[in-house]
């Protein structure tokens, strides 16, 4: 069950904004933060299991929810959001490269999170197992959301001998 996608990134967050990112998504995995806007959970008998820790019962769609103290790293917060990094050696910005999973969870609510410590004009191109498509564009601080299609044209084009081929 769920939704599959694929996802062409244009992500980066500039070093300066690295801790403060990182905090972002820390808060996230609050225990006020994952009861309101988690969607995972575990359930005993038909009932919620209550009598653990918020951060053992409750998380975000396969996403591993980080120890008391929170995530380490930015690294180790985005991989455990099922996405790959790296370190750009130019200027030590951290590139979101690559979604290690399969099915769109809560990932809307982590780019949201981390939109004010991404640099302008950064990208994530969506498609959905359905066709659509969408995109997160970040700019000033903000994320926003565009749906979008694709449009084929014909282009005159020319082939051997000389002779084209008509555009219809």
């Amino acid at each position: 069950m769920g939704y599959c996608v694929t996802m062409e990134l244009d992500v980066h967050i500039p070093v300066e904004n690295r801790k403060k990112c990182l905090a972002a998504i820390n808060e996230l995995h609050s225990e006020k933060n994952l009861s309101s806007h988690a969607h995972g959970g575990s359930f005993m008998g038909g009932k919620e299991n209550d009598d653990r820790p918020v951060r053992e019962r409750v998380w975000y769609s396969w996403v591993s929810n980080p120890g008391e103290d929170g995530f380490k790293s930015l690294e180790e917060a985005f991989d455990a959001w099922r996405y790959s990094t790296e370190t750009d050696h130019k200027d030590d910005s951290l590139l979101v490269t690559y979604f290690q999973g399969e099915k769109w969870g809560d990932d809307g609510i982590l780019w949201t999170a981390v939109a004010p410590f991404v640099a302008d004009k950064c990208s994530a191109v969506m498609t959905g197992e359905d066709g659509e498509i969408w995109r997160y564009l970040f700019e000033k601080g903000i994320m926003r959301e565009q749906y979008g299609k694709v449009i084929f044209k014909d282009v005159e084009r020319s082939i051997a001998g000389g002779k084209r081929c008509p555009a219809s």
